[in-house]
């Protein structure tokens, strides 16, 4: 039996995003909010996990009471547990005051053996999370895994691989785990229409609501306080003109074109 957590996070959906340059902060407002995409194949993950070795998969969450909403969508996926992070003296994290406050949560669970997270979020892409909380809790933590190869139940070791740019690397090692997937690594279920109307019907049954009082942090690592980065202008990327030129294929045409790209200094 093995214990899983699945890091998830409520994001606003980045197609429809706009910034405030003012303020140099994203405006929310009448934004939907959506799973962030790498989170929904963590929760795969966990479920394939789950279901090939046995065990419990908790789903866990730092954000606005609004994200009950995605939570409920991971139990309705077959996650066992959730458990929403919601308090006003969380807010302004940066990813290390969100990962150290992850981890006190995670240490208050208690047992667990494979945390997963999504390789990173569509709203800030920094990808610093898991291996983060890895390093707090002072376990191991893999990025970019491709696939799990085997679990050995008895001896709590796991060999998975690793995806890198000209192959793959396997690893072994020692359970407890911290690991990172993106998207593409699999394809999430849909949700069982049945999970989520228990979910919504019996929503206490399933997802519990933690403050800083149900988790031991201090509070200079958390929230604002605790966040050693700080965002102090965000300036959109210039347009770029563009110009067209369409050639008919001739010797002379492509003696041309090859003067243009050296006039406009790519070759």
């Amino acid at each position: 039996m093995l214990n899983m957590v699945v890091g998830v996070k409520w994001v606003p959906d980045t197609a429809d995003v706009k910034f405030d340059p003012a303020k140099g902060t994203l405006i929310r407002e009448g934004v939907e909010s959506i799973i962030n995409p790498p989170d929904l194949n963590a929760i795969e993950l966990a479920l394939s996990i789950k279901e090939k070795y046995g065990g419990k998969v908790y789903v866990i969450s730092m954000s606005p009471p609004a994200a009950l909403k995605g939570l409920k969508i991971a139990i309705a996926m077959g996650a066992d547990k959730a458990i929403l992070l919601t308090d006003r003296r969380f807010a302004g994290a940066d990813t290390l005051a969100t990962s150290y406050t992850l981890a006190m949560a995670i240490r208050k669970i208690g047992s667990y053996d494979i945390i997963i997270f999504g390789e990173e979020t569509i709203d800030s892409a920094t990808g610093h999370v898991g291996p983060e909380v890895g390093e707090i809790l002072g376990i191991s933590h893999v990025s970019y895994i491709k696939r799990i190869l085997n679990i050995d139940l008895t001896s709590k070791i796991i060999e998975l691989e690793r995806e890198v740019e000209n192959g793959v690397e396997v690893y072994k090692s020692k359970l407890p785990i911290v690991v990172s997937v993106g998207v593409g690594v699999n394809n999430p279920r849909y949700p069982i229409p049945i999970r989520r109307l228990h979910a919504e019907i019996e929503t206490d049954k399933y997802i519990e609501i933690w403050g800083l009082s149900n988790i031991d942090a201090e509070l200079d690592r958390i929230g604002l306080q605790g966040s050693p980065t700080r965002v102090i202008k965000i300036i959109a990327a210039p347009t770029v003109q563009r110009r067209m030129e369409v050639f008919q294929y001739s010797k002379e045409v492509l003696n041309l074109m090859v003067k243009r790209l050296r006039e406009c200094e790519v070759l």
